[in-house]
């Protein structure tokens, strides 16, 4: 089932596009991350060979990381391979790593686009007596290292980092940690027929308008917090997909993605009592899988709560109770006139997680599209970077 989306405190026509913004639209060729198609049955027979691995640690930042981390935190079963990120070179916490995580049982997993980033070759040779498999461009400076130390390389194609969810970037990790990314690319390739099309129904299209049209009202920042300890994976890459697609030009969105209901115990405050520049986007699924019905001990059922006792709680439904916590923010903002947003999730599974991935990539290329600027760059990125390479030993690399 595709991605659900309500709409509330946003008048109707801030969510349709005008003639011209179709016109523009319409003219728009397919983006790479939607004509590229990974040959998933070659990957398998590539991974064959270190698929005993227990433990992955992931050396990758953006997009070349979050992808995967989002399927893992969705998709990942109790029993499953252990997943560790390593996104900066911090020495503390490298050596932390080397001592939990013995060589024997740990492949270091290389995934950068470019082939060049400085923290990553830090990170690599800090340890470099680990197995090794990286995934590459052709011809970088991770790819020369691949042919000189003979150490396996699989391809990344060429797609803008944080729109690789469904390349190598991410399925190599997610065919490691024993995910089922046929399913998940079934999810995707449906999803992008679907929130890829110019029609008034897309709630992918509806929802870049509208959140270009509340930017132009004066919302610029965007409360997202994500009521599915599953879906808490989507944060980094939903927020990547914003400020890096449409944060140029003086324009765009600030995220303010984090995990619910902890949300409402740090910035329900700021939602409600704060600036009133802030939209509400809610993201939920409507059915979990489990549920726990309480006890609560007789002895105890008459201590006063609330407007009543513990009794209360007896026999309650964890599941109706989460429910009952992310109903009461959603009609909280209703109730002061938020602009507020709900997107949901009929279910978790690896169709659905796919799905919704294609989903926020439509939302971000709308967004950046209907501001007039470039969806795949992110131009000011690098300067940070020049100035931390030259600070390095005082050197310029």
């Amino acid at each position: 089932m595709p991605v659900s989306a309500s709409f509330s405190n946003i008048q109707e026509n801030l969510l349709a596009c005008t003639a011209e913004e179709s016109a523009m639209l319409s003219k728009q060729e397919a983006p790479a991350f939607e004509t590229h198609r990974e040959d998933i049955s070659a990957l398998r027979k590539t991974l064959a060979t270190v698929q005993a691995y227990t433990t992955i640690l992931l050396l990758a930042n953006g997009g070349s990381l979050w992808s995967s981390v989002a399927y893992f935190t969705a998709l990942g079963k109790k029993d499953a391979k252990k997943l560790v990120l390593l996104n900066d070179m911090d020495p503390e916490r490298i050596l932390r790593l080397r001592q939990e995580h013995a060589p024997q049982k740990t492949l270091v997993l290389v995934i950068s686009k470019s082939g060049s980033a400085i923290g990553i070759f830090e990170t690599l040779f800090a340890l470099w007596d680990y197995p090794k498999l990286f995934v590459t461009m052709p011809n970088t400076p991770l790819a020369h290292i691949s042919e000189r130390e003979h150490i396996t390389t699989i391809p990344h194609p060429e797609v803008s980092g944080r729109y690789s969810s469904f390349t190598s970037s991410a399925y190599v990790p997610s065919i490691l940690l024993d995910l089922s990314v046929e399913e998940i690319e079934k999810g995707g390739r449906e999803g992008y027929a679907a929130y890829g099309a110019l029609h008034e129904e897309n709630n992918a299209l509806r929802l870049a308008v509208a959140l270009f049209r509340l930017e132009n009202n004066a919302y610029t920042e965007l409360f997202l917090p994500l009521y599915s300890h599953l879906l808490s994976g989507f944060g980094m890459i939903i927020t990547q997909l914003f400020h890096e697609s449409f944060g140029k030009d003086g324009k765009g969105l600030t995220v303010l993605a984090t995990e619910a209901p902890e949300s409402q115990h740090h910035t329900n405050q700021r939602f409600f009592g704060g600036r009133k520049n802030m939209i509400g986007c809610f993201l939920h699924v409507h059915n979990t899988p489990h549920d726990i019905h309480i006890t609560v001990p007789t002895s105890l059922q008459d201590i006063p709560l609330r407007n009543n006792t513990l009794g209360a709680l007896d026999h309650q439904s964890l599941a109706r109770s989460f429910q009952s916590e992310y109903e009461g923010t959603v009609a909280h903002a209703k109730e002061s006139g938020i602009p507020t947003m709900e997107i949901s999730l009929s279910s978790i599974s690896g169709y659905e997680i796919g799905n919704l991935m294609a989903f926020w990539h439509y939302v971000s290329v709308f967004s950046s599209l209907l501001r007039g600027v470039n969806p795949y760059d992110q131009p000011e990125v690098e300067r940070s970077k020049e100035i931390a390479f030259e600070r390095r030993n005082g050197t310029i690399l």
